[in-house]
């Protein structure tokens, strides 16, 4: 494994530990902080709920205290439960009722919705919430109160009803020492609802268990005031005044959908909890405390406060920003941390790199410095011109050892040849300038001569002060050798040059001659095919000048324009084939006639398919071709639209508007308004409809052509 890759993963290691570290230090404070937020709204849930039964509890008493401090009241029970009589019972029961009528009505308006009294056998006597109702036995759906009559004490709790619920406060009820029942004093959990929600503006109510009901009541908004929880599917919403029949819009329902199946976990362990959801930049947190029946055993029901909290929110964005932020810094750091390692260990090979490749290029030099000397003419000259170092190439070149050469003038290799103009210049350049670039012709101790390409400069020492001169020399003997063959090459090539052009002058008008001679070998062909039908003897000249208009409109470049102009004459060459008697018949032709008649499209493509000259190649497609139609219904192939080659398509349109417009043996010429009905007519069906409307669209070319080469 390399140095940089161990880095890598000791980096990538700290890095992941540190994130760990900063995400597991910081949802451990989420955490917390969210349970002490929970921790907090199930308190403020119960003391609510606790705040709302001590309120009612005292009122209850109050109310109860009230009845027994009254003589009368007694005295109207015990009659009631001792009377045989049931007009006398009834008659009891209503003076019983307008005594307790307007206290009752009082404490209505706080919550109080049911006073009942029941005889010690648990049949009702007197319901002052619904006066209609008495004498039935309870003890199956009010356990309470057979508790009571059992025990003759007082027993406060939740209890359900048969299609309602409430916080129930039985009290026994005695008269001269005689147990005569008990009398129920509740309040519904609407009114407490209420309260709740109005001790701290927190959205509260009640869930009861869909089985404490008769399934046929709770399903009937009529009879009950309880629809379909939207928190657990086995409870029902206590629904209050200002509740629609339905919840599946609002808030808290969005809310608690969100959290249906935590929720569904907890209530199903009939414990307090409370869950959060995030929603429109608040975290809401759903508290739940579970309500059980008075005898405190099984979880009858639930109450359910919804409490925005924003500083949860707050808490929880800051956590996702801190690891966010975090995870980025340290990401940051880091990649910043290998980059600097990868930097200095890539700065450490390169400075090994460089200094294998410094003692790489010393070498190098040595041995260029050794190859210099052999393979550069080279020399040194002081100050007047006398050589002062040679190098073993000049020597080579020379034909002088370098013995022979040091302390003498560079003269001694001058040859005769060269002009004394051009040492007298290279001498004021080297005064004046310092430097002198030419071509020179020297002799070799032999007598031979070689050319040299000179570039000459003054020498300095490391003060500025001139030492003499050295020069650099090119052997260019071979280029001068090259240079004066060139010369005599080219006065060969002018002449060649003057022979090939005459030679291909010649060839060009051969060339242009034989095309011409083939366009009017095509040309007469199809003269003569037209002229063995007795037909128009411009009849070709029109249909060529009219194809190469249409192809040119069409879009066809140029070239092709004219080689159609130059093939479409053809078109009826295989009626060369078909005999005279058929071909110039004046009437309209049998059957049999018809399909020998229609053979000359194929005998002008039999003729002419053979070549591989593109004009009659061309040729060969458009006899072969311009008796197609663009529906399909033409010959010999029966092709269809662009099946049918553009040159056949043009060639058909040109050859019918000419054949229309002139005498033939079996008819007169049409005049030009029905040919153009009938050109209407066949768009699309005989002929190309963008070639009918481009021949419309430039009706007035076509007829100057027609009328330029009128019969």
């Amino acid at each position: 494994m390399s140095y940089l890759t161990k880095v890598k993963f000791t980096i990538l290691f700290i890095f992941l530990v540190l994130v760990l570290f900063v995400y597991q230090t910081t949802t451990a404070t989420l955490r917390s902080y969210t349970a002490s937020s929970y921790a907090k709204n199930i308190d403020i849930l119960e003391g609510n709920y606790k705040a709302s039964i001590n309120l009612y509890q005292v009122m209850a008493d109050g109310f109860y205290h009230s009845l027994i401090n009254q003589e009368n009241i007694l005295s109207l029970v015990s009659q009631a439960k001792n009377a045989q009589d049931a007009q006398k019972k009834t008659e009891l029961r209503q003076q019983l009722y307008h005594l307790l009528e307007p206290h009752y009505k009082s404490l209505q308006k706080k919550g109080l919705n049911i006073v009942l009294f029941a005889f010690e056998d648990n049949s009702v006597f007197l319901r002052v919430h619904k006066l209609s109702k008495y004498n039935d036995d309870i003890s199956s759906v009010r356990k309470i109160i057979v508790d009571v009559n059992a025990n003759k004490k007082i027993i406060r709790g939740f209890e359900q009803g048969k299609v309602s619920h409430a916080f129930r406060n039985v009290y026994p009820i005695y008269y001269k020492n005689e147990y005569l029942g008990c009398v129920d004093i509740s309040f519904s959990s609407e009114s407490m609802q209420n309260y709740i929600s109005n001790i701290n503006g927190v959205y509260t109510h009640f869930l009861v268990k869909k089985s404490l009901f008769d399934t046929r009541l709770w399903k009937s908004v009529r009879s009950v005031s309880y629809i379909q929880s939207s928190e657990h599917e086995e409870y029902l919403y206590t629904k209050t005044a200002s509740d629609s029949a339905e919840r599946s819009n609002d808030l808290y329902t969005q809310l608690s959908e969100l959290l249906k199946t935590q929720i569904k976990e907890n209530m199903d362990a009939q414990r307090s909890f409370a869950l959060s959801v995030d929603k429109d930049e608040a975290s809401y947190i759903l508290a739940f405390k579970p309500i059980r029946g008075y005898k405190n055993t099984e979880v009858m029901a639930y109450i359910v406060s919804y409490v925005p909290n924003k500083d949860l929110y707050t808490v929880r964005q800051g956590y996702y920003l801190i690891n966010a932020s975090l995870f980025l810094i340290l990401a940051f750091l880091a990649l910043t941390l290998f980059y600097i390692i990868k930097q200095r260990e890539s700065l450490k090979q390169d400075v090994m790199q460089k200094t294998k490749m410094i003692e790489k290029k010393r070498r190098k030099i040595e041995k260029i410095l050794q190859s210099f000397d052999k393979n550069v003419i080279y020399s040194r000259t002081d100050m007047r011109g006398v050589i002062t170092h040679v190098s073993e190439a000049f020597c080579e070149i020379s034909g002088y050892t370098e013995e022979e050469l040091l302390g003498k003038p560079h003269n001694v290799v001058r040859h005769e040849d060269m002009p004394k103009e051009v040492f007298e210049q290279m001498w004021n350049s080297l005064q004046k300038e310092g430097k002198w670039t030419g071509e020179v012709k020297n002799k070799r101790k032999d007598g031979s001569s070689y050319w040299v390409y000179s570039k000459i400069e003054r020498d300095y020492d490391d003060f500025g002060n001139p030492l003499g001169y050295y020069a650099v020399r090119e052997d260019i003997t071979s280029k001068k050798e090259v240079e004066t063959l060139k010369a005599e090459l080219e006065e060969f090539n002018k002449h060649l040059e003057a022979e090939v052009q005459e030679r291909t002058q010649e060839v060009i008008a051969l060339s242009d001659e034989i095309q011409e001679t083939q366009r009017e070998v095509v040309f007469t062909m199809g003269a003569i095919g037209e002229s063995r039908s007795k037909e128009t003897g411009n009849h070709v000249k029109r249909v060529a000048e009219y194809s190469k208009l249409l192809a040119l409109h069409y879009g066809l470049d140029p070239e092709d324009a004219e080689l159609l102009k130059q093939a479409s004459p053809m078109h009826d060459i295989g009626k060369v084939a078909i005999p005279d008697a058929i071909l110039n018949k004046p009437g309209r032709f049998n059957n049999e006639e018809r399909e020998i008649m229609d053979t000359h499209a194929q005998l002008g493509y039999e003729m002419l398919k053979h070549s591989s000259r593109p004009l009659l190649k061309m040729a060969a497609t458009i006899a072969y071709e311009h008796h197609e139609k663009w529906d399909g219904t033409g010959y010999p192939n029966k092709l269809v639209g662009e099946n049918i080659s553009i040159y056949g398509r043009i060639t058909a349109l040109a050859d019918v508007f000419d054949a229309l417009g002139s005498d033939r043996v079996y008819k007169k010429a049409w005049d030009l308004e029905r040919i153009l009905e009938l050109f209407k007519e066949e768009r699309g069906k005989h002929f190309d409809p963008q070639l009918i409307d481009i021949f419309l669209e430039n009706l007035e070319q076509f007829l100057e052509i027609r009328d330029r080469f009128q019969n």
